[in-house]
């Protein structure tokens, strides 16, 4: 495992969870003290005040974790070991802290009215009136089970998709939806055989199918030693999610232990906050000629990436004849970030992609030389796509994709970042955005870090998705569940959009429950050719952002072209 985690974690030095907590180390994580979760910030920290500056420095979150469930391991409790041993260890921290706690209970005795004052001026939030969830299904039996939605309106039942033993399925829904699970050899939905049913609500939004808990029909005993391991991880896990929920009043979707992210996250503090990222990859402003835009080996990378340390970035760009003429002493594109979205963290790029790009993107499916088609998009419960799904479930998981129109009526198709020197250029171009390695989003080989234990690449294909008019992706999440016994833990961590047309009506992309004072339909980003959008799966403390629910809004007129790339943390699976 720490073959893996060393080289993403840089100068981190923990391990777990538990030490990571412990500390109160805040470049170490964006939770202060021993959190490990992150509590929904105050929508006043939102709105910049005149006298606020802008800062590159990670700035920590808030809060502890506490609550358990009787007769399980507790969280709270571990913590609180680890932190007196901490203190211990370190007595200038301990000091602080007990500064720390003086403060705030002066602060609490304060007569002269401040307190209440300050109370009185907080802005709140303004309530969604998109009411969806991420709802997550725990199967703890030995036996496969279908998962259905129970429809609505005297509408039948429909598959959602199978859920193996000892593992997760999860799906969008809304309050008050009633899903049922049935045994899997039964191959349509019968009623008479379900054996457990569900009306959802947003804050019991993971339930689990126990056949053992008190009272229930089954005898523990019946299980085998490495299922009684895998029932107990998620007994933990709920002892977890409790603690979790009470502290921070999100549902925890996250499989305990997750660790948090080993990549960057640019922070959203408040609206209209800027950063600026460089990048050697400079625009394209002219199309090559045929030849020059011909497949890439992955001995190319090797080549470049020996010249890149012989000579530098700015010497080994590829096709610079074609590119942005360097101005005068700066030679790499600046980018800005704006955050256009605190909850969820959602950031967009002004012309992040050239006319030249777009039109190369586009034109890969449209000359049909490249044997790249656009096809039926399809769904997949838990936000996994085709792209990362074997149709077989080889590895030992239902793949549950299908084709719903209902949901998702777009095509689609798939561009290996091999497929041309200007989509490598894009998914370099990427990694500068997102500070991460750019070996990291390709295959490696063994030479370049050879410290890693995979030699895969932490990005998909990229996705090139058609919309015509009328056509649609409704709210959705792009994170998915990984396998319980995942080491690793790995899921989506960023999705960087790519706008390549501005469309005539229609085709936004809405975060409908994006937290702010003044919106009850969340935010909404408008389509404008080589505008980039990135935003966050993930919370910093490892959870799955529920908040980044989007959707595609149906084109009203003309069509919608776009692209996306989706960057796993720590592997991708």
């Amino acid at each position: 495992n720490d073959n893996i985690i060393k080289p993403f974690i840089q100068n981190r030095e923990y391990k777990c969870l538990v030490d990571m907590a412990a500390s109160n180390d805040v470049n170490m994580h964006n939770a202060k003290g021993w959190s490990l979760a992150y509590i929904r910030p105050d929508v006043s920290t939102f709105y910049r005040d005149d006298s606020t500056e802008s800062t590159d420095e990670i700035s920590p979150s808030s809060d502890g974790v506490s609550g358990r469930l009787p007769d399980m391991p507790s969280v709270k409790g571990i913590l609180k070991e680890r932190r007196q041993e901490y203190y211990e260890n370190n007595p200038d921290a301990a000091a602080a802290a007990a500064k720390r706690e003086r403060g705030a209970a002066s602060s609490t005795l304060d007569t002269n009215g401040d307190v209440e004052t300050k109370a009185r001026d907080k802005i709140t939030a303004a309530p969604t009136t998109f009411t969806g969830f991420a709802a997550k299904f725990t199967n703890l039996s030995p036996q496969m089970l279908n998962l259905y939605w129970d429809g609505r309106g005297g509408s039948a039942p429909r598959l959602v998709g199978r859920i193996t033993p000892f593992d997760s399925l999860g799906t969008a829904t809304t309050p008050g939806q009633s899903f049922s699970v049935v045994p899997a050899n039964h191959d349509a939905y019968d009623d008479r055989y379900v054996i457990q049913r569900w009306t959802m609500m947003a804050d019991e939004a993971h339930v689990y199918y126990d056949p053992y808990s008190a009272g229930k029909e089954r005898d523990i005993s019946e299980l085998t030693s490495e299922q009684r391991s895998r029932y107990n991880m998620w007994r933990l896990n709920q002892a977890y999610a409790r603690d979790y929920l009470i502290k921070t009043k999100r549902t925890w979707l996250s499989d305990f232990p997750r660790p948090a992210p080993f990549h960057h996250m640019w922070k959203s503090d408040y609206f209209g906050q800027i950063w600026s990222v460089k990048s050697f990859e400079r625009h394209f402003t002219s199309m090559p000629v045929r030849s020059e835009l011909d497949e890439l080996g992955y001995d190319e990378h090797e080549r470049r990436a020996y010249r890149e340390a012989r000579y530098g970035k700015e010497m080994t760009i590829s096709l610079a004849s074609h590119r942005e003429p360097v101005n005068g002493n700066d030679s790499e594109l600046g980018m800005k970030l704006e955050v256009i979205s605190c909850a969820p963290r959602v950031f967009q790029i002004d012309n992040f992609l050239s006319s030249v790009e777009v039109e190369h993107i586009i034109g890969l499916v449209r000359d049909g030389s490249r044997n790249i088609t656009l096809s039926h998009s399809t769904v997949h419960p838990g936000g996994v796509s085709h792209e990362t799904t074997e149709s077989n479930g080889s590895d030992g998981r239902e793949s549950n994709e299908q084709t719903d129109k209902a949901t998702r009526s777009s095509t689609n198709a798939w561009i290996e970042r091999e497929a041309s020197p200007i989509i490598d250029a894009i998914y370099r171009r990427a990694a500068d955005l997102l500070r991460i390695d750019e070996s990291l989003l390709r295959h490696r080989s063994n030479e370049e870090h050879p410290e890693l234990a995979t030699d895969h690449s932490i990005a998909e294909r990229m996705q090139l998705v058609h919309y015509a008019e009328g056509e649609e992706y409704t709210p959705h999440h792009d994170f998915n569940y990984p396998a319980f016994d995942n080491r690793y833990q790995p899921g989506r961590f960023a999705t960087l959009l790519l706008y390549l047309n501005d469309v005539g009506e229609g085709g936004e992309t809405v975060f409908p429950r994006a937290i702010s004072s003044e919106y009850h339909d969340g935010i909404s980003v408008k389509p404008k050719q080589g505008k980039a959008v990135l935003f966050y799966n993930s919370l910093p403390d490892g959870n799955k952002d529920d908040l980044s629910q989007h959707q595609s809004k149906p084109v009203v007129r003309g069509e919608k072209w776009m692209a996306n790339l989706w960057v796993w943390d720590p592997i991708i699976d």
